[in-house]
């Protein structure tokens, strides 16, 4: 005897659209200078290419980051369209952009000029771990993005099929270092613009 189920299957499609491929990520962030506050600032250009003609919004993934919209703009040469709405799906871990006029086709840059985000204790993203010195609490911030936590740390198409280069800098202060995986740019790390007391790594 075999049964099978005839219950409706949830079909819901968690893939992002298609339609915007992601080329290269210029990632900023401030972590360090907020540590106390469990939080961190970011800021981010997206190199991409908008594949479909007379889009309006774009979708890509985003987990407990706080963006508002007039920190938001799609420039495509000498074109730039403002973000009219930005909505969060907790579900599909997602945000969506829409924009106040049809995006141009071809290559873009979506700048996202700041962004706040958590330093979580969750071991996922962008995350806080504790250590002691002489008996004092200290954190440090770290990074694990496998395998879909990028999203904590940026605002990204976080799939494996969806591969871009990344260009990242990290602010803070002079006591502390920035380890990467990746050799450290010539010229770096230099002194911050709008402070001396911390460095650019």
């Amino acid at each position: 005897l075999i049964m099978a189920s005839t219950a409706p299957s949830d079909t819901t499609d968690v893939r992002l659209p298609t339609n915007v491929i992601p080329k290269l990520y210029k990632l900023e962030l401030e972590a360090l200078t907020d540590l106390d506050k469990f939080s961190f600032t970011g800021s981010v250009a997206i190199d991409l290419e908008v594949k479909a003609k007379g889009l309006k919004s774009m979708t890509c993934h985003a987990v407990d980051l706080k963006i508002e919209s007039k920190d938001v703009a799609f420039v495509s040469g000498s074109t730039t369209v403002a973000v009219s709405s930005i909505s969060f799906s907790e579900k599909l871990e997602t945000v969506t952009f829409s924009f106040a006029s049809p995006l141009p086709v071809g290559n873009g840059i979506l700048n996202i000029k700041k962004y706040v985000g958590e330093l979580n204790d969750k071991m996922k993203g962008f995350y806080r771990s504790k250590y002691q010195v002489e008996g004092k609490d200290k954190y440090m911030a770290v990074t694990q993005f496998e395998a879909t936590d990028a999203r904590r740390c940026l605002p990204c198409w976080d799939e494996p099929s969806v591969k871009a280069e990344f260009e990242a800098t990290v602010t803070c202060p002079k006591s502390e270092t920035a380890i990467s995986n990746m050799p450290v740019v010539k010229g770096f790390p230099k002194k911050a613009d709008h402070d001396d007391s911390l460095l650019v790594w």
